[in-house]
C-alpha cells in the first residue's frame, strides 16, 4: 500500500490503487484510479462516501464513481477518499474522531482534514485542477470544504446533501426517533457558511424526488443561498429516484462535464 508521493504511472486496475494522504493530524486513505497513460497535469477528482448509520466497513460505492469517471479520460486522477474515523472492507482506517452519524462528524477538524488530504494528493499528483464530489453526509463535508478552504476545489458536485444540518436532523428524529438526534453536537451546517464559498466557485446540486433521508428542501435552500452570493450553481432534482444516487447517469455526466471544462 502506497504512501502518497503519489504520481504512480502504472495501469490503474478494477481495484485501483491504495494510498495514504498524510495530513497534519494523522493520515486518510484513498482508492485512486487513473487511465493508463498518465500526464504530467491530470484534473484531480476526489470524491466522498456518506455516512454509516451503525457499525461496519464503507460501502465502496465511491469507488465505483471514481473508476467510472476515470475511466473516461487519461488525464483524470480519482480518488475515492475514505472519511475520518472510517474504516473499509480492507480493515484499514482513516484517522479522526470517532462518531455516530448524526451530523457530529461535520465538524471543523473533519473537514480540515479533507482539505489536508486534498490538498496533499493535489500537489503530489501537480493537479491542474481539482474537481471534489460528495454523496450524503460527504456532501455537507464537501460544502464545509468549499467554505473553511475556498479555492480548494475548481468545481463540486454534491448529491442528496443535508445542507441545513438543524433541520435536517430534526427530520431525522421524525423518521427514526432515537433522542441521540437532540444530544448536541459540533457539527457544523453548511447553510450558515454560505457566504465563505468562494465568488468562483462552480457547483452542481443533485437530489432524488423521493429522498426520505435527505429531503429536496435543504438542496433548494443551499442552492437559494449559493445564488444569493452570486455563485455558479444549478440544482436538479432527479425524479423517482431516492437517496442513493451517487451512480446516477446524470450525476455521473455532471461531474464528467465539470471536468471537460478543464
Amino acid at each position: 500500500m502506497a504512501s502518497c508521493a503519489c504520481p504512480a504511472q502504472t495501469a490503474t486496475t478494477q481495484e485501483g490503487e491504495a494510498v495514504w494522504a498524510d495530513i497534519p493530524d494523522g493520515r486518510l486513505k484513498a482508492q485512486v484510479f487513473q487511465g493508463e497513460d498518465a500526464v504530467e497535469a491530470p484534473i484531480l477528482l476526489v470524491v466522498l462516501h456518506g455516512d454509516l448509520l451503525g457499525p461496519g466497513s464503507v460501502d465502496p460505492y465511491h469507488h465505483r464513481f471514481a473508476r467510472e469517471v476515470a475511466g473516461r479520460r487519461n488525464d483524470v486522477v480519482a480518488a475515492a477518499l475514505l472519511r475520518p474515523g472510517y474504516s473499509d472492507a480492507a480493515g484499514d482506517r482513516s484517522d479522526g474522531e470517532p462518531f455516530l452519524a448524526t451530523g457530529d462528524n461535520y465538524t471543523a477538524a473533519a473537514v480540515d482534514a479533507v482539505a489536508d488530504a486534498t490538498q496533499h494528493l493535489k500537489s503530489a499528483y501537480r493537479a491542474r485542477a481539482v474537481v471534489v464530489v460528495g454523496h450524503s453526509g460527504g456532501a455537507a463535508i464537501t460544502a464545509l470544504m468549499l467554505a473553511r478552504r475556498p479555492g480548494i476545489a475548481d468545481a463540486a458536485v454534491l448529491a442528496a446533501c443535508p445542507c441545513d444540518l438543524p433541520a435536517w436532523r430534526e427530520h431525522m428524529m421524525a423518521e427514526r426517533p432515537d433522542p441521540v438526534w437532540r444530544q448536541p453536537i459540533d457539527g457544523l451546517s453548511p447553510l450558515d457558511h454560505v457566504v465563505d464559498v468562494s465568488p468562483t466557485a462552480t457547483i452542481r446540486l443533485f437530489v432524488g424526488e423521493n429522498d426520505r433521508v435527505t429531503p429536496p428542501a435543504y438542496t433548494k435552500a443551499y442552492a437559494d443561498a449559493l445564488r444569493q452570493q452570486g455563485i455558479d450553481v444549478r440544482s436538479f432534482t432527479l425524479p423517482a429516484s431516492g437517496h442513493e444516487i451517487l451512480l446516477e447517469n446524470e450525476v455521473l455526466e455532471s461531474t464528467t462535464e465539470l471536468i471537460d471544462r478543464f
